[in-house]
């Protein structure tokens, strides 16, 4: 498959740090190695294929903790595509300048190699204490978004909360799957956004019975769509249906039965 070796030269990792002070490298990865159990990590390693997922800034830093998504590449079905996942045991997920740069990056990654992007949401909001600075992270994340609009399919999985303007990048998703626990509204003061009206308003295409379902959904849909805007759909073996001509009817009890009576 063409895409996997050059989503690999793009990526570039070499599987490690390099600092100056052996002990303080230690003592990061030790700390990166305890939030490998969490959430985040768990949901976009079940994403992708065993072994295959490319970790992007892996020991990115937000305030005194680490950033609060997790994001990279790799193979889901055999199909190279990228992924973010917002980590709800960090901070609650929530937006700052450090998990939006890690988004972009990805985001830039998939417009590059042309891959699939699924993003994985759970967030309580924007991290407040940044002002400003959190703001321009979301309109970071929008224009992001949005470069990728009709170039690769882009796939929202709602596991948790998604509001204000985490909803408007999620909903701009080409597919919407959502969980029982998910909420999908615009509204930050007790809108209705649950699956069964994100259903109704036509945001949601996919309402899963739990987290599991809902990811196993995004993976199909992965290995179901093309990668990007130039590469053919897959091709299936068909068999032509028997040529047979219809069966014969009167015109005028076609129209008859269209028409009210008389």
């Amino acid at each position: 498959m063409i895409l996997l070796p050059v989503l690999r030269r793009i990526i570039g990792l070499n599987g490690g740090i390099r600092m100056s002070h052996p002990d303080r490298a230690g003592s990061l990865q030790k700390a990166h190695g305890d939030l490998e159990n969490s959430a985040g990590y768990r949901r976009i390693l079940s994403l992708f294929d065993e072994g295959s997922f490319n970790e992007v800034d892996a020991y990115a830093k937000s305030g005194d903790g680490f950033a609060e998504a997790v994001a990279g590449s790799g193979t889901v079905d055999g199909c190279p595509a990228c992924a973010f996942c917002q980590n709800p045991d960090v901070a609650r997920g929530a937006m700052s300048k450090a998990q939006a740069s890690k988004i972009k990056k990805i985001y830039q990654l998939a417009l590059k190699a042309g891959v699939p992007l699924v993003g994985i949401y759970d967030s309580a909001g924007g991290r407040l204490d940044e002002g400003a600075d959190m703001l321009a992270a979301y309109g970071e994340v929008l224009l992001a978004a949005n470069s990728l609009s009709g170039v690769v399919p882009q796939i929202s999985v709602v596991l948790g909360p998604c509001v204000g303007t985490g909803a408007v990048v999620a909903a701009g998703a080409d597919v919407v799957v959502m969980s029982p626990k998910g909420e999908l509204t615009i509204s930050t003061e007790g809108g209705d956004g649950s699956p069964a009206a994100a259903e109704k308003l036509g945001v949601c295409q996919f309402a899963a019975s739990d987290e599991k379902e809902a990811l196993r959904t995004a993976k199909k849909l992965v290995s179901m769509l093309p990668s990007n805007n130039v590469s053919g759909a897959p091709l299936f073996n068909a068999v032509p249906a028997k040529t047979r001509t219809a069966a014969g009817a009167s015109a005028r009890e076609i129209i008859a039965s269209v028409c009210d009576a008389g």
